[in-house]
C-alpha cells in the first residue's frame, strides 16, 4: 500500500509540473487586471475601419479589468473602474495593429482643447499602448524619453490619436487609426497600425503594455487599468500565419450572408402548392365528362394527330360533338390519368428538380457555419491532454501493482 501511495503522489506531481508549463502565462503580466486569452502575435493584415476583423480572435487576446488600485495610483476622488476592454494584436511586414474593444459606463469626454493641446492628455476616455522589441530595429529609433518604448494615446470620442513626442520621427505619417463608438454610449472601438522598418520574423519577441484610461463623471478624477505594471512592458512572442494572413478573414463571413437568398426559395413553392387549386375546376367539369367519356376513347388518336382529325372523314358526321373534344381534353385530363401525368408531369418535375437545388446548396452552407465555428473555437488543448495521459499511467500503475501482489 505506501508503494502505491508513493507512486500516486509521484505521478501527481509530474502532472502538477506539465500543467504548470502547459498553463504558463507571460512574465510581469499583472493577473489583478489582466487575463491572458491568447499568447502568441500572429501575422496577419485587417483593414483599419474599427471593425474587429476575424483573424484578430486568433491572435494575442488580453481582457483588461478592475480592481484599479492592482494597477495604479488613482487620481482625484477615484476608487475603482467599471471600464473592461478586450485587446488584440497582429503584425506584417510593415506594422504592427492594435485592436480595443472598450466598455465604460461612465464614459464622457474631457475638454477637447485639452486632448489637442496637452503633450499626453491621459486624464480622459482613452486608450494607449507602449510598444518595443528589446532595441532589435524593428521600430524607428527611440527619440523620445522612453528610450526602449514608443508610447501612443488614442481617445474615445476620435479627437486624437498620438506618438509621444513624435518618437517615431518621420515615421509618425505613416500611422493609422480609426475609433467608433456605439450608439449605447458607453462601447466604443479603437484600432491603431504602428510603422515598422524591418519585418518580425516568427519565433522573435515583441513588447506591449495595454492601459485602459476611465475619466470619471466629477471631471477630475480617473482610473487605470492595464496588462501588466505602470510603464512595464511585456514580452510576448511571434508565431506564424493566422488564416487570414493575406486580409480575407471578412470573405469568410460573406457566403452566409449570401446564403439567405437560398433559404428564401422555398418560398417559391407556395405556388406549387397553389396546382391543386387549379383542379377545382376539373371537378366541375365532371359534369360534362359523362357525354364527354366515349370521346376518351378518340382522344387517343386525337392527341397524337391532333393536325389530322380536322380534315378527317369524321369532320361530317362526329365533329359536331367532336368540337368539345377541346374543351373535354382540358377535363380529360382528370379522366384518363395516365394521360394528365403524361403531359403534365414532365412540368412539374421541373418545379421539384428546382428545390432540390437549393437544398444540395444549403449543405456548403452548413460547412461554412461549421468553418466558423472551428475558427472560434481555437486554443490550445494541451491541458486537457497531459491529464488524460497521466490518468492512464495513473491506472496503469495501480494495475501493475495489483498483479503482482497477486502473483506473490
Amino acid at each position: 500500500m505506501k508503494k502505491i501511495t508513493s507512486l500516486l503522489v509521484v505521478l501527481m506531481m509530474l502532472v502538477a509540473l506539465f500543467t504548470v508549463s502547459a498553463f504558463a502565462i507571460p512574465e510581469d503580466i499583472n493577473e489583478d487586471t489582466c487575463t491572458v486569452v491568447k499568447e502568441l502575435v500572429l501575422k496577419g493584415t485587417p483593414t483599419i475601419d474599427g471593425k474587429l476583423d476575424k483573424m484578430y480572435t486568433e491572435s494575442l487576446t488580453l481582457k483588461l479589468h478592475g480592481p484599479a488600485d492592482a494597477y495604479y495610483i488613482s487620481a482625484g476622488s477615484c476608487e475603482d473602474t467599471t471600464a473592461t476592454g478586450t485587446v488584440y494584436a497582429l503584425v506584417d511586414d510593415n506594422y504592427v495593429y492594435v485592436f480595443y474593444h472598450v466598455v465604460d459606463n461612465t464614459l464622457i469626454q474631457a475638454d477637447p482643447e485639452y486632448i489637442e493641446i496637452a503633450a499626453h492628455p491621459h486624464l480622459s476616455d482613452a486608450v494607449e499602448v507602449r510598444v518595443g522589441d528589446d532595441l532589435e530595429d524593428h521600430f524607428a529609433p527611440y527619440d523620445g524619453s522612453n528610450d526602449a518604448h514608443h508610447l501612443f494615446y488614442a481617445d474615445a470620442h476620435g479627437v486624437r490619436f498620438s506618438c509621444y513626442e513624435d518618437s517615431m520621427g518621420d515615421d509618425v505619417e505613416k500611422m493609422k487609426w480609426k475609433t467608433v463608438r456605439d450608439a449605447d454610449g458607453k462601447t466604443y472601438y479603437v484600432e491603431m497600425a504602428i510603422p515598422l522598418q524591418r519585418p518580425f520574423e516568427e519565433g522573435e519577441i515583441i513588447e506591449f503594455e495595454f492601459q485602459i484610461d476611465d475619466l470619471q463623471d466629477d471631471m477630475d478624477s480617473m482610473c487605470a487599468v492595464g496588462s501588466g505594471y505602470p510603464h512595464n512592458l511585456v514580452q510576448f512572442k511571434i508565431g506564424g500565419n493566422s488564416s487570414g494572413a493575406t486580409g480575407s478573414t471578412d470573405k469568410p463571413a460573406d457566403p452566409p450572408k449570401a446564403e439567405e437568398p437560398k433559404e428564401e426559395d422555398p418560398k417559391v413553392e407556395d405556388p406549387k402548392e397553389e396546382e391543386p387549386k387549379e383542379e377545382e375546376p376539373k371537378e366541375e367539369v365532371p359534369g360534362e365528362e359523362v357525354p364527354g367519356e366515349e370521346v376518351p376513347g378518340e382522344e387517343v388518336p386525337g392527341e397524337e394527330v391532333p393536325g389530322e382529325e380536322v380534315p378527317g372523314e369524321e369532320v361530317p358526321g362526329e365533329e359536331v360533338p367532336g368540337e368539345e373534344v377541346p374543351g373535354e381534353e382540358v377535363t380529360g385530363e382528370e379522366v384518363p390519368g395516365e394521360e394528365v401525368p403524361g403531359e403534365e408531369v414532365p412540368g412539374e418535375e421541373q418545379k421539384p428538380a428546382e428545390e432540390q437545388k437549393p437544398a444540395e446548396e444549403q449543405k456548403p452552407a452548413d460547412e461554412n457555419k461549421a468553418d466558423d465555428t472551428t475558427t472560434e473555437e481555437g486554443g490550445s488543448n494541451t491541458g486537457l491532454i497531459i491529464g488524460i495521459i497521466a490518468a492512464v499511467v495513473v491506472v496503469i500503475a495501480v494495475v501493475a501493482v495489483v498483479v503482482s501482489k497477486k502473483k506473490k
